[in-house]
């Protein structure tokens, strides 16, 4: 005799054949290969003509953005006026995953100004200009979570008598969909802090905050973060630095719960009639054994 489960089951993995290989279509946010930062020295930032250096790193080109913390610098080096010196060290690097999308600066980034014969009237500075972008796919974030914004920079240097350092974030989470259609402001990063007490100082900026107001990114759009993060260093004669202690990121985190209200993934629709229909097929087996659930 034909068993019932013949009868039953073609028909759930037909349906699943039509649903599974389109969850499996899904895709992880990807680094997208437009993205691209540019790391700029100068000497002086209140001359009308500093010494100037850039470095420019690409995610499709050389030199290329890194998806781990490079072991070198991209850009080191020294500007020299007369017997005074500046010298500034970076290096960028992303990281993308199933879950996050991370901007890296590597432990060291940072400037410094020995101003031995006072040529040099105003600060020294690093400038990181970041324009990242990633496709978020269709998958992201999880079904049932939405994203989250952490940063963490770790900085420390000296300040000379009469001199300061500073340290400058401004970065900006912007939301592409529709093709373009729709572009919104789904996020920030601002940070504007001097430090101007003699002697060593060390600092952690760090926050944890909702992106896109805690609801879900829309899946197949595009995320780009666009700004800069700067280092000044003012030396009066003998020396003022600023750098990173560590390793620091900024990264959007789609682990985060959905917070009610917020609209769900498609994707955990397929899933969840994938499961009504298994739930079904067993529900009448067992009204056919005599069985009550």
């Amino acid at each position: 005799m034909r068993s019932n489960y013949s009868i039953v089951f073609p028909a759930v993995l037909a349906v699943l054949g039509v649903l599974i290989p389109r969850a499996a279509m899904a895709q992880s946010p990807a680094f997208d290969n437009e993205s691209s930062a540019g790391l700029v020295q100068t000497s002086d930032l209140s001359s009308m003509s500093p010494q100037t250096n850039t470095v420019y790193v690409y995610a499709a080109g050389s030199p290329m953005i890194p998806s781990a913390s490079p072991s070198l610098f991209q850009l080191s080096n020294t500007l020299t006026q007369g017997t005074s010196t500046t010298t500034a060290s970076a290096a960028v690097y992303e990281i993308s995953s199933a879950t996050d999308m991370t901007l890296g600066i590597k432990s060291g980034t940072g400037v410094n100004q020995t101003n031995a014969e006072d040529p040099f009237t105003g600060d020294s500075a690093l400038t990181m200009n970041i324009a990242y972008i990633w496709d978020l796919g269709s998958a992201f974030p999880a079904a049932g979570h939405s994203d989250s914004l952490l940063y963490q920079y770790n900085v420390g240097g000296n300040v000379d008598t009469g001199g300061s350092d500073t340290f400058i974030v401004n970065l900006t989470y912007t939301l592409i969909s529709g093709g373009g259609s729709s572009i919104s402001n789904v996020g920030s990063v601002s940070i504007d802090h001097t430090f101007s007490t003699p002697g060593a100082f060390s600092q952690l900026f760090s926050a944890s905050t909702l992106i896109n107001g805690g609801h879900a990114l829309a899946p197949g759009s595009f995320l780009e973060l666009t700004g800069t993060v700067e280092f000044e260093a003012l030396d009066p004669f003998t020396g003022s630095s600023i750098n990173l202690l560590s390793d620091s990121t900024t990264v959007v985190d789609g682990n985060m719960p959905l917070l009610s209200g917020a609209a769900p993934l498609p994707n955990s629709g397929a899933m969840g009639l994938v499961g009504l229909l298994l739930a079904a097929a067993f529900g009448w087996q067992a009204r056919r054994r005599g069985f009550s659930a």
